[in-house]
């Protein structure tokens, strides 16, 4: 209220441009029908009117107020009050007007002054009012009816500007608020188009917010979002509430920027809507990290199933792999290669399903030196990940593709690493949008998966592997421990055998057929005994000395001895060069290769037969021929080529046939030691061995053995001297009768006095009771109670001059050298045929005679 007391007449109040009361100078409450009773013209600045009011009549003035702030001030005073005053005044004014005209015309004109000045005042400050100037306040002074006015316009005036100052205090908190919040605040019109945006607009969407005023906005959401968000709009219009919902606006930059909006509608004072009220948040950030947890949750679920998949082969692991790498990163294709152990070559190992259904290169290599590749060859050069994002761009290091090659916009690889060595390589491509580090960590989190379940994979598999080995190992070792005492006991029979045919063709003439008979029984044992030696060779029980020979003749016996083992089905072709020089080497161990060569390439043939092709020749190499992945040095090699017409080797385990305990045969069917034991050979000998082979179309194994330049091959030397014999007293040791009466027979038949015993400890008291009834001790080694290795040393503490001859089937227990070094003068294997049994008896006793 401004005023306590209008007393009667008197009354202020104003109204806005919208015809609401703001103020009023009535304590009693505002009479409502003055709002309308004296309205102002549009266009008319003042006016006043006569009004009936229950108080009388009441002369109402109504002042437009300023453009800044629209309204109008309305100003009552009560007419016949005012008159009545002034017709008081005039009949006083009459009744002495004659006696004191000047003194009634001073009053007449203080009475104006006392009138007109007050209102001239209010009607001043009502001026600047208008004006804005709300600091302005009009003098307290006059009458009571007047004063009272002034007062009530002063307080009016005072109340005006205090609610001002708020609400310009509210507006500029709104204008700040608005204007400085991140969120994009904007309006829209009941036609659709905006009335307002706030400065935020231009940057979520890189567009000038001026330039968007009076324009639809449909213009600013991309197309996907523009018929969901029209709906939305009318539903708001109507009354309905619309739920905060998402959307996608477009960015200057031709991307889509994703925000959350909340809209609301705004009425008029009679409820009808005139537009829409909106805050448009942008969430980027939060679709981001929304994309970067599912990828993460992604990632971890892909390492999850990777480190389940322990039953699965490599290849099952990487392409799983590489296609959730390609998932992750959003992208088209993949790739992943493996790279040599001094990072040199890649080698390509998995392309992902897409990039092989786009590839439409015919040739496909496998194999990439690093300082060839373009490019994707820089992870490695720089050892860190690479982004191109525009293929296109001109590179340096851009070398391009073969024809049919997936075409390529954006690529990302990376090296994978074990400690600081590159192990692989990862690559990913054509994604929608740019790479970024987002993705580089993706890839290399899951690389790093893949490559630790791949190591402790082969771990594992090296554990079983070397488990598998040493329970082969054992049983190799059994098994040559069982092949000793085989030899053992058969090289007695072949003694028995050999020794009685002997003895046998001595007593038939010459060119009988029971002579001959016996000459085929020595063949035959003659062939059994390189069996044994075979059999001792696997054992790993010989000695292995090298030795010029001619691999022609080792080849020709051991062909011959493959024949007897082949079916019918299975035929052998020969090309040998007669010629070929020698090689430095052991004839048991070349004659191991052949066999085990000829034994793999019948086993390829067995079930539907063939062709087996040996060839020999003489093959100069040169340092052109080395290019072709060779490990020799330029020279003369000797080459060996095994050939077959079998079923071929997949070319996915050949890098593994010559692994040890590699086998694809059957169980009980081969130990997978047989090439193993080729390669080792070879390259003992300083060459070579490649494999060639086609799955159906059979393999060929080549085989290259340095030869050398001079050395004398040795060659088996009949000799036609007669058979050495002599006089002397042998005392011969066996345990087994059988080879002590044949033995006895044959060496008396050279002349000898033989002694025979069948126990060492026996023939050890015989000794020790006349040790100088014997010239010569012919012993066994394994023998029960005493070996003849301890016979020989007590025979040689009683007499240490004595020579003795050292004869054995096998024995782990000693050699020739371990012979020797106790004193035993000659050491011989059995059999031994009459001839060298002889010659070895004459050798030591005739020493015996220059010693002494």
């Amino acid at each position: 209220m401004i005023c306590k007391d209008i007393m009667h007449t008197d009354y202020i109040f104003v109204i806005g441009d919208d015809g609401q009361l703001l103020s009023h100078s009535f304590e009693q409450g505002f009479p409502s029908e003055l709002l309308n009773a004296n309205l102002l013209p549009k266009d008319n600045m003042i006016t006043s009117k006569l009004l009936l009011t229950n108080k009388g009549k009441i002369r109402d003035f109504a002042l437009r107020t300023a453009k800044h702030m629209p309204g109008e001030i309305h100003v009552g005073m009560n007419e016949e009050i005012f008159f009545k005053n002034m017709r008081d005044t005039l009949k006083t004014a009459a009744l002495i007007m004659i006696a004191c005209l000047a003194l009634g015309f001073l009053l007449i004109y203080f009475i104006s002054l006392s009138l007109s000045k007050p209102l001239e005042n209010l009607a001043l400050g009502m001026e600047r009012i208008g004006k804005g100037d709300l600091d302005f306040r009009l003098e307290e002074k006059g009458g009571w009816e007047i004063l009272n006015l002034v007062r009530g316009y002063n307080r009016m005036t005072k109340t005006i500007q205090e609610q001002t100052t708020r609400l310009r205090a509210s507006e500029e908190r709104y204008r700040s608020l608005v204007e400085t919040i991140t969120d994009f605040v904007f309006i829209i019109a009941t036609n659709g188009k905006f009335i307002f945006l706030n400065p935020e607009f231009e940057n979520i969407t890189g567009y000038p917010a001026k330039d968007f005023i009076g324009r639809p906005f449909t213009e600013i959401f991309a197309p996907e979002f523009i018929e969901s968000t029209v709906d939305r709009f009318k539903r708001g219009l109507s009354g309905e509430k619309v739920p905060i919902y998402e959307v996608e606006l477009k960015h200057k930059d031709g991307k889509t920027v994703p925000v959350e909006l909340k809209v609301t509608s705004l009425f008029d004072d009679h409820g009808q809507a005139i537009g829409r009220i909106g805050v448009a948040r942008d969430i980027r950030d939060r679709k981001q990290a929304e994309e970067a947890l599912r990828v993460n949750e992604n990632r971890l679920e892909a390492l999850l199933e990777l480190n389940q998949m322990t039953e699965a082969s490599l290849h099952e692991i990487t392409d799983f792999a590489l296609e959730s790498g390609v998932k992750l990163t959003n992208s088209r294709i993949g790739y992943l290669a493996f790279m040599n152990e001094d990072e040199t070559v890649l080698t390509m190992h998995s392309w992902s399903k897409e990039a092989m259904a786009q590839c439409k290169t015919i040739d496909k290599p496998i194999s990439y030196p690093v300082e060839t590749t373009g490019l994707w060859g820089e992870a490695v050069r720089q050892r860190k990940p690479i982004i191109t994002n525009d293929y296109s761009t001109p590179n340096p290091f851009y070398k391009g593709y073969p024809e049919g090659h997936v075409k390529i916009n954006r690529h990302m690889n990376l090296p994978v690493f074990d400690g600081k060595r590159i192990v692989a390589v990862a690559g990913v491509g054509n994604k929608s949008e740019e790479y970024d580090e987002a993705d580089v960590r993706q890839l290399t989190l899951l690389m790093q998966g893949m490559w630790r379940l791949i190591q402790r994979k082969r771990t594992e598999e090296e554990k079983e592997k070397l488990q598998s080995q040493l329970q082969q190992a054992q049983k190799m070792e059994a098994i040559g421990t069982l092949a000793g005492g085989i030899a053992h006991d058969f090289n007695n029979v072949l003694y028995a055998i050999i020794g009685y045919t002997e003895l046998s063709m001595d007593a038939v003439p010459e060119g009988s057929k029971a002579r001959g008979n016996l000459q085929e029984v020595l063949k035959a044992a003659d062939r059994a005994k390189n069996m044994v030696q075979q059999i001792l060779t696997f054992s790993r029980k010989t000695e292995k000395e090298k030795k010029p020979i001619s691999v022609q003749s080792v080849l020709k016996e051991t062909v011959n001895l493959i024949r007897t083992s082949l079916p019918s089905t299975i035929e052998i072709r020969q090309d040998i060069d007669a010629d070929c020089g020698p090689v430095m080497a052991d004839p048991t161990q070349i004659h191991e290769i052949i066999m085990n060569l000829g034994t793999n390439a019948y086993h390829a043939m067995r079930e539907k037969g063939g062709i087996l092709w040996i060839t020999l020749r003489q093959e100069e190499i040169g340092s052109d021929d080395l290019k072709y992945d060779l490990d020799l040095h330029s020279g003369s090699y000797l080459k060996l080529i095994v050939e077959d017409t079998g079923h071929g080797i997949d070319s996915n385990i050949m890098e593994k046939i010559f692994d040890p305990y590699f086998t694809t045969k059957g169980v009980g069917e081969g130990t997978g030691m047989g090439l193993s034991v080729v390669h080792g050979i070879v390259r003992e000998h300083g060459g070579d061995i490649r494999v060639y082979s086609e799955p159906g179309k059979g393999a060929a194994f080549h085989v290259y053995l340095p030869l050398i330049e001079s050395g004398t091959v040795e060659r088996e030397i009949i000799s036609a001297e007669p058979v050495p014999t002599g006089t002397e007293r042998i005392l011969f040791v066996d345990d087994e009768e059988q080879i002590v009466q044949m033995a006895q027979q044959i060496l008396e038949s050279l002349g000898y006095h033989v002694t025979p015993r069948t126990s060492s400890v026996e023939a050890l008291e015989a000794f020790r009771a006349k040790p100088y009834e014997f010239d010569l001790v012919i012993t066994d080694m394994t023998m029960p109670n005493m070996t003849g290795a301890e016979l020989a040393h007590k025979l040689l503490e009683i007499r240490p001059d004595i020579p003795i001859l050292l004869c054995t089937g096998f024995s782990e227990l000693i050699d020739e050298n371990k012979a020797k070094a106790i004193g035993i003068r000659e050491y011989v294997m059995k059999p031994i045929v009459k001839d060298k049994i002889a010659g070895t008896i004459r050798k030591a006793l005739d020493r015996l005679k220059l010693d002494t």
